[in-house]
């Protein structure tokens, strides 16, 4: 107070004492005013907060393994990789075994997680640096569907809230609402938003009815993206959905004709800092990776690109890359391609402008290979883990 009259602060002033707490004191200043929430959720402070109590730029990604889930800072500075454990709460009432973990998004995750006293299987939002979480009611058909790699929480920019998709087979889709500060809302309970009207294709009567599988999920800018393909199909056609999340409308896209021709191996998508949609193929061969885009998502007018990244890599790797994409995770952070492998616990890191290659085992971070649990899930969590309040 100065003269009976509060004391302003600019946002520079605001921007540098908020920049020296630790992310879990920013959470009560979050809720005093919008602009001061705004501040702390915006990406120039996220990034500045982060490389400033982590010494070093880089990404956070969680493992699960049928012991714990462990949270690591992986650095990707230049030349120098390096990966630090980082702290993390747990609910005393987890079981911390045979968990798994579904998805991410702003440092949340969406975790199957069993109660100590009842064993059962629970959906959990969680923070994993605060300890924070909610459960999440199970969907109408989670006795009969396996949850893993069909859940994922969207972010609601007009309302400011997350949402968890889950998507049954192919032609169903449910949604549930999580409020920031709350938790569950009024509303939260499991609502379908598909049926079989919006259905991406219908075979013709002269044709086969190939069968769906999903090869990629990515959010991007506010729209949930699925690309379909088809089992057996000749032309190797895909369709692109996209989900509005504020709307929870669908529209279908049918992808422009491959211009060639799919190598084998199960695919892989992610998004780009550029702004691109990536679905990605591996090459059965040493000579490297085949990539394939597909951009201009925000206007639904897919464009294929093809490239071909060359890697001088261990020959372990291209085996795990051709025959094992489903323990994999891959992401691009800062023009750099970063591979996750479950099996061997190790990572890849190609640099997309200069082409170097480079592998990081847990292994030489911890007290050796023996003694690493065997994980069930490995995920990349986001450089924006806890500055976003979650749960």
């Amino acid at each position: 107070m100065k003269n009976g009259q509060p004391l302003e602060l600019c946002e520079d002033v605001l921007f540098q004492i908020f920049l020296r707490l630790p992310a879990r004191d920013l959470f009560p200043f979050k809720s005093i005013s919008t602009y001061w929430n705004d501040l702390i959720m915006s990406r120039l402070f996220v990034n500045s907060h982060l490389r400033r109590w982590n010494g070093r730029a880089g990404v956070t990604f969680m493992m699960g393994t049928y012991l714990e889930f462990e949270l690591f800072h992986l650095y990707l500075d230049g030349d120098k990789h390096a990966i630090n454990k980082l702290y993390q709460k747990y609910p005393p009432e987890w079981s911390l075994k045979g968990d798994y973990i579904i998805d991410s998004c702003d440092g949340l995750v969406l975790v199957q997680a069993r109660l100590l006293k009842t064993n059962e299987k629970h959906l959990l939002l969680s923070n994993p640096v605060t300890g924070s979480y909610v459960f999440l009611p199970n969907p109408p058909f989670y006795s009969e569907w396996s949850p893993e790699k069909t859940g994922h929480i969207l972010y609601d920019a007009s309302l400011k809230r997350y949402k968890v998709l889950y998507r049954y087979k192919y032609e169903e889709y449910y949604i549930i609402d999580v409020d920031n500060n709350s938790g569950l809302t009024s509303e939260s309970e499991w609502r379908k938003i598909s049926s079989s009207q919006w259905r991406p294709w219908v075979s013709r009567e002269s044709e086969p009815e190939y069968r769906e599988y999903n090869a990629g999920d990515v959010l991007f800018e506010g729209k949930f993206h699925s690309v379909i393909g088809f089992e057996g199909d000749p032309d190797e056609n895909l369709r692109l959905l996209t989900l509005d999340v504020a709307t929870e409308k669908f529209h279908r896209v049918d992808c422009p004709p491959r211009p060639f021709a799919r190598r084998s191996g199960w695919p892989l998508s992610f998004s780009g800092s550029n702004g691109k949609f990536y679905y990605m193929e591996f090459t059965p061969s040493l000579d490297g990776i085949q990539l394939m885009g597909l951009a201009d998502l925000n206007h639904l007018r897919p464009t294929w690109f093809k490239r071909l990244l060359p890697l001088n890599v261990p020959p372990i790797w291209v085996l795990l890359l051709e025959y094992s994409s489903e323990d994999a995770h891959v992401f691009e952070h800062d023009s750099k391609i970063v591979f996750m492998n479950k099996i061997y616990n190790s990572f890849m890191i190609y640099e997309m402008d200069s082409g170097k290659c480079s592998c990081i085992s847990l292994a030489d971070y911890t007290e050796g290979a023996k003694t690493i649990p065997w994980i069930n899930s490995m995920i990349y969590v986001s450089s924006l883990v806890s500055c976003r309040h979650g749960c």
